[in-house]
């Protein structure tokens, strides 16, 4: 696994929404990895701009943000298809307690030539700006504890930058932090 990935990110500057608390997420994350949990179930929606993200009583949410103009062209197709399948078997792998977390515009073929064009921007560039993460940056997986509501985000939260990953280091990111989830 490469550098290119940031966990309990720090970024300077007062707000409500930005403050990261690592002491707090850290010890989140011991307690998830003191439990184990059975990956029997399926946990990932494919959100849509009108629909709230599913709050059941999830203990982490994994929100795959993809806001990169970069990987938002059409010869970063191939790419974002390949990050949407990782996102699917993230989804599958880490158990019913947690949930990844897709925004789409609509609900068409992941196969579609056109699959940028479909992913909800708008709503990933909402979660960016509010917790402060630069676009150039993603895509971004950013793990909460706590409900993501939109109004209210939570403070405590992991964050992940893909955008510099290859394929294969992706892979690796998000298999340890499925054993993070479950274990």
């Amino acid at each position: 696994m490469t550098a290119n990935h940031t966990f309990l990110q720090r970024k300077p500057g007062p707000s409500k929404f930005h403050q990261r608390a690592p002491a707090t997420l850290l010890a989140l994350i011991l307690v998830l990895a003191s439990a184990s949990y059975a990956a029997t179930a399926q946990s990932l929606a494919m959100v849509e701009p009108t629909a709230e993200i599913p709050k059941q009583d999830y203990k982490t949410w994994s929100l795959f943000l993809v806001c990169n103009p970069e990987w938002l062209s059409v010869d970063k197709n191939a790419d974002l298809y390949g990050l949407f399948q990782k996102f699917q078997v993230f989804g599958q792998t880490i158990g019913k307690d947690h949930l990844a977390v897709w925004f789409w515009k609509s609900r068409k073929s992941a196969m579609d030539p056109n699959l940028a064009n479909n992913v909800d921007v708008e709503r990933s560039i909402r979660f960016c700006k509010a917790l402060n993460l630069k676009p150039s940056e993603s895509p971004h997986i950013v793990v909460m504890a706590t409900y993501p509501d939109e109004a209210n985000l939570p403070t405590d939260f992991a964050v992940f930058q893909l955008t510099k990953m290859s394929p294969h280091d992706i892979s690796g990111l998000l298999a340890k932090l499925s054993d993070q989830l479950l274990l």
